[in-house]
């Protein structure tokens, strides 16, 4: 279980909640500018924009947080592990992998210390119990052999250099 899921959740439903609430409320408000006389060519931009941050705050937050795992569940008899992911109206989605799905990127991005069948995630090592911490080391993969890559050849700078 992930250390962040209530906070996760608990600011996805206010974002959500809050959003609705003020689009909900724009119109009775920009009705009641227009009736008494107070509308300036101001008003206009500012609710538009008003709205704008309104529709735009849960998918914003969501990009953030889309990639957080809040829990890992592992079914030993077909070999599977299904994690949790909290989708934009935060609900729960599973992801059903192995550990041959998980590469690691050589650069890790926002967020990002794992790709689960190509989609970035992050898996926080402190969530796992210490009797099930083979299981994110096998997750990740470092109970396989180190690869150096050694065997790949680097360009010849000065070759290149000369043909310049």
């Amino acid at each position: 279980m992930g250390q962040q899921n209530n906070n996760i959740k608990n600011i996805k439903m206010i974002s959500l909640s809050t959003s609705l609430m003020g689009l909900s409320v724009q119109p009775i408000v920009y009705q009641k500018a227009v009736l008494s006389g107070e509308v300036t060519n101001f008003t206009l931009p500012i609710f538009a924009l008003l709205g704008l941050f309104a529709l735009a705050t849960p998918p914003l937050l969501n990009l953030l947080t889309k990639r957080y795992i809040l829990s890992i569940e592992y079914y030993p008899k077909r070999d599977k592990y299904v994690a949790s992911v909290y989708t934009l109206f935060a609900r729960q989605k599973k992801i059903e992998f192995t550990p041959d799905d998980v590469t690691i990127p050589t650069v890790l991005g926002m967020f990002t210390n794992c790709c689960i069948k190509g989609k970035p995630m992050f898996m926080d090592s402190t969530s796992f119990s210490e009797e099930n911490q083979k299981h994110y080391v096998r997750i990740m993969g470092y109970d396989q052999p180190l690869d150096l890559k050694l065997d790949e050849t680097i360009p010849d700078t000065k070759k290149n250099s000369e043909k310049t």
